[in-house]
């Protein structure tokens, strides 16, 4: 009888809505409730809506005509989300974003709108939060990457797309990602640093550029490599040869970790700004340290002297300054 009553009442007069006060209308859970005793009614699909106060989701399956219920407009459905206290879960909290972002599709709104919608505490972050969007807009280039915790989570369906495109959200650019994520360096542990480096990898060689020089070249400067001693972090470009001896012995605090110096690594690191065997700079400061003190460390600067001016070609006048 009360999909026939329904029936009647769409080829009713509009002035014909049933009267509001009884429990007519079909909801999930099975529930007739009142029109005038519920806040606002949703026709969807995402039944978990029903879960969220002052909600209801109208039981499509019951009635065969839904366009004289009094259903809820986005304008009115964003309000009443932002004026409830949320406590649900993830799973509420998508359906939510999913059911804005469909009405949002086909339904024409002005900014004060979308700016209500972005104030949300529906949208993913990559970290698995659900909160609202905000400054600056970005999300996720990859399905695989750890962003940093401010990023969206890519979108889940056409109509999110479309939503974060309203709200003027941009799939994160290359050096955009990286500023971000090199801000929380400092906080990451070794082998979360490992897996942020195997990504970094990939982009390397990108052809945007920071205040006019290459993306690599702002990479080599910032400092992202520590040591086994676990002593601050230091740029690419200090980082030296692990495989010479006389960096060993004078410089630790610059060798890359023991997981980075592997042949698997090299180029990567040679590409960011580290260089291979050693310098003149680096022989000059060993001697300076080595004079007064154990002969084998003096033996080694010796040794490394020699190796680097027959490798080089250096004519060695430069040797007399450090006696």
């Amino acid at each position: 009888w009360l999909r026939r009553f329904w029936r009647a009442v769409s080829y009713a007069e509009a002035a014909a809505t049933p009267a509001v006060e009884w429990p007519l209308l079909p909801c999930v859970g099975g529930r007739l409730v009142s029109l005038a005793r519920v806040g606002i009614v949703v026709v969807t699909e995402e039944t978990r809506l029903a879960e969220l106060e002052g909600l209801e989701v109208a039981d499509a399956s019951k009635l065969d005509d839904w366009t004289r219920l009094p259903t809820a407009d986005l304008a009115t459905l964003v309000a009443r989300l932002l004026g409830i206290s949320w406590t649900a879960g993830v799973a509420v909290r998508d359906a939510a974003l999913r059911v804005v972002a469909a009405k949002r599709l086909v339904e024409a709104c002005g900014p004060s709108v979308d700016e209500d919608i972005a104030r949300l505490p529906v949208f993913p972050f990559v970290d698995g939060r659900r909160a609202p969007m905000t400054e600056p807009r970005f999300f996720a280039r990859r399905e695989d990457e750890s962003s940093s915790p401010r990023t969206l989570a890519r979108p889940s369906t056409r109509a999110v797309a479309a939503l974060y495109e309203a709200l003027g959200a941009r799939e994160s650019a290359v050096v955009a990602h990286w500023a971000s994520r090199f801000d929380e360096w400092p906080r990451l542990d070794a082998s979360e640093r490992l897996a942020e480096m195997r990504r970094l990898r990939r982009d390397l060689d990108c052809d945007e550029t920071v205040a006019g020089r290459p993306f690599v070249d702002w990479v080599a400067e910032q400092p992202l490599l520590w040591n086994d001693a676990g002593e601050d972090l230091f740029p690419i470009a200090e980082a030296l040869d692990p495989r010479e001896p006389l960096h060993a012995e004078f410089f630790p605090s610059r060798l890359v970790p023991a997981e980075v110096a592997t042949d698997e690594w090299l180029p990567f690191l040679l590409r960011a700004g580290m260089r291979l065997g050693v310098s003149r700079a680096d022989v000059a400061r060993a001697a300076r340290l080595a004079a007064g003190g154990p002969k084998d460390r003096a033996r080694l600067v010796v040794e490394t002297t020699f190796r680097y001016v027959a490798a080089t070609g250096d004519d060695g006048d430069w040797l007399a300054e450090i006696g």
